[in-house]
């Protein structure tokens, strides 16, 4: 009878504790399984880091999260994250948060199909970040999850995966090409001073200067009148010669 008593004791402690959620041990792990969507463009080597955020508040039970010592002040609790835009605040400022107190992270790249797994993770909340990919990929939302988790039917589920949200990467728009503008300066001319129109391109702060071919100029013209001088001189003393030697033949006759 004695023996009796004692095995309904202990099954009704085993029951007390399954409902209560205390697991036989503390070193259940959780797996996180991140997805992230098809935007068509690589999903392949996106970098993914996962914080540690909260924990059980008490240890081996799964019923209530509290932040981790170091984020504890960040103005609001898990259990008041009662709605999606709370979710989203509060993962914004998560990750200032653990950038600033350099809280670690698990870290891990994407394969072909998008997806990454980080296990053996201890029950808690985590957020989930993008470290790399923005440019190829796009961006994925920071995200908050909670592991383990309590089905419809009451079962704990440790194994979770989180389908984050992400936008394709801005594609910057063309710069429109800036074309040099063509100027032409006309110079006042000073007779006989050989200057010459010039052509001026002016683009942003650059100015260059480009003179034209000379056309008409009078250092050109020079010699052509000197030779033309001194043929004339040299025919007028030949004619001399010429009627001086006719002159005197004359008057020898």
């Amino acid at each position: 009878m004695k023996k009796f008593i004692f095995n309904m004791i202990v099954l009704a402690a085993v029951l007390l504790v399954t409902a209560s959620g205390v697991r036989a041990s503390e070193n259940d792990a959780v797996t996180l399984k991140v997805s992230i969507p098809d935007l068509n463009t690589s999903a392949e080597h996106v970098g993914i880091a996962v914080y540690q955020a909260a924990e059980p508040e008490i240890p081996g039970k799964t019923d209530k999260f509290v932040w981790i010592p170091s984020l504890n002040d960040i103005g609001i609790t898990p259990e008041e994250l009662d709605t999606a835009a709370n979710v989203r605040e509060t993962a914004e400022k998560l990750v200032q948060e653990v950038q600033k107190k350099e809280i670690p992270s698990r870290n891990a790249m994407t394969d072909q199909s998008g997806t990454v797994l980080f296990a053996g993770l201890k029950p808690g909340g985590y957020l989930i970040t993008q470290t790399s990919g923005q440019e190829t990929y796009g961006k994925i939302q920071n995200t908050l999850i909670f592991l383990p988790y309590t089905d419809e039917s009451g079962m704990e589920i440790f194994y979770g995966e989180a389908m984050v949200k992400a936008e394709k990467p801005e594609c910057p728009e063309p710069s429109p090409t800036s074309v040099p503008r063509v100027t032409v300066t006309p110079v006042e001319k000073n007779p006989g001073s050989g200057n010459e129109p010039s052509y001026h391109y002016g683009s942003g702060d650059q100015t260059v200067y480009k003179k034209t071919a000379r056309t008409g100029d009078s250092t050109q013209i020079l010699p052509v009148l000197i030779l033309l001088i001194a043929a004339s001189a040299a025919l007028a003393a030949l004619g001399i010669i010429i009627y001086k030697r006719r002159k005197k033949l004359h008057k020898d006759k």
